[in-house]
């Protein structure tokens, strides 16, 4: 009788798939960590070059009073300003400005009534007594911003050049507003008038 030979089929080795399992692990790892030092850097380069484009903020000011930076940030650089208000606030202004340095009693009495004068200020911007009233404030801030640069001088009439120039042009936009016409006609002549006061008002301040 012939002899049949049986062969015991041995099982196919797992080692092929261990090794193609880590070599998956480490491909996906790799490109993971690739992946991950791009978008890393992709994130400095784009934080350094705002950075760069970025104009660097000025620090606030400690010196200057918070009386006049609120002037100046409600009333010189606001699209649109409420006169009432405004005067009020250059009166508070004009007094932390003047109060840094000792003033002669005059100007202490000139600022009180100043501020008693703008108290009283009517809210009807339409009314022509009120522009009236409008324009003697801004004839009485303008002497006093005059006043103040004098006393700073040490003698009255001996300011110096920069003080005075900011001087004239306050009393300059003072000037260009008509006590005639309704304010709501005069919005370009009020604002200027703010913004020259609120740059003369610095001028003191750091000087």
């Amino acid at each position: 009788m012939a002899e049949i030979e049986l062969r015991r089929e041995r099982g196919r080795s797992i080692w092929p798939w261990i090794v193609g399992a880590l070599a998956l692990v480490l491909l996906v790892w790799g490109v993971t960590e690739f992946m991950g030092t791009d978008d890393e850097d992709f994130v400095a380069t784009t934080a350094e070059e705002q950075a760069a484009t970025t104009p660097a903020q000025p620090p606030p000011d400690a010196a200057m009073p918070m009386e006049l930076t609120r002037f100046e940030q409600q009333c010189s650089t606001a699209a649109t300003v409420d006169v009432e208000q405004c005067i009020g606030q250059l009166g508070a202004a004009l007094d932390a400005v003047a109060r840094r340095d000792p003033t002669s009693a005059a100007i202490s009495t000139q600022l009180q009534e100043h501020r008693t004068h703008a108290d009283g200020l009517a809210a009807d911007t339409a009314s022509s007594e009120n522009a009236a009233r409008v324009g003697e404030l801004f004839d009485e801030a303008a002497a006093l911003i005059r006043s103040v640069e004098e006393s700073r001088a040490g003698t009255a009439g001996a300011v110096t050049d920069v003080s005075a120039s900011h001087a004239d042009r306050v009393q300059e936009a003072a000037d260009a507003f008509d006590a005639d016409l309704p304010l709501d006609g005069q919005r370009e002549v009020v604002d200027r008038f703010f913004s020259e006061a609120a740059s003369a008002l610095r001028a003191l301040a750091t000087g």
